[in-house]
């Protein structure tokens, strides 16, 4: 982040590795998501990460719309770029950096911090932005973790975002659902429980929606 030309390498670089995932995942004729990982940011702002807002928002941005420009040459426009934080962080940032379609957060642990930026949130779903809720928890994942509990999360998100003045149904519509951080780590019988759990989650959540509609 402090040498300009090597972070212009970095940016470079990340652009081609995607672009290499964007040719492979063609292959299978579904609509493709390319996620950026941002779990530094959970620290920006403190005394241990001296860089400024106006770089991250632009580094964010040169990155996304490098992997859109070079998407359209292979002839896959329709490509979703997502930024994902697991912990707190200033969300205005993803909010302002162009070219980023979906915004992935820890739902299970930084709901309340993220609704604090409703007014960003809302300008970000109103030019049709989405927010993916890692509403599954990983490595606090337990047994005592339902789908009961956890649609009451998501409810109460809802509503303290309406209570914000964002439209209800406008945070239905652009909302996707997600374990909380990645399950690299984890052993496959906890990584299938979680996938399990999100899958029954889902689903009750869409009998929800459909309800309510």
């Amino acid at each position: 982040m402090h040498n300009r030309v090597f972070m212009q390498a970095i940016s470079k670089g990340l652009g081609m590795k995607a672009l290499w995932q964007i040719r492979k995942f063609r292959e299978f004729n579904k609509k493709i998501i390319v996620f950026i990982d941002e779990p530094y940011l959970g620290c920006f702002g403190s005394a241990y990460t001296p860089i400024n807002r106006e770089s991250v928002v632009g580094g964010l941005s040169e990155i996304a719309e490098s992997i859109k420009s070079e998407g359209r040459k292979i002839n896959s426009e329709d490509i979703l770029i997502g930024v994902h934080c697991c912990g707190n962080t200033d969300w205005s940032i993803f909010t302002d950096a162009s070219s980023i379609d979906i915004i992935s957060f820890d739902a299970y642990s930084f709901l309340e911090k993220l609704i604090l930026y409703a007014r960003y949130i809302g300008d970000f779903l109103e030019r049709g932005g989405i927010l993916c809720w890692g509403i599954v928890p990983t490595q606090e994942f337990s047994a005592k973790v339902t789908a009961s509990s956890l649609l009451i999360k998501i409810k109460d998100g809802i509503e303290a975002f309406s209570k914000k003045g964002l439209d209800t149904e406008l945070v239905f519509k652009n909302l996707l659902l997600s374990p909380s951080c990645g399950l690299g780590t984890l052993d496959t019988e906890k990584a299938e429980k979680i996938f399990s759990l999100l899958t029954e989650t889902a689903d009750f959540f869409k009998k929800i929606n459909q309800l309510t509609k």
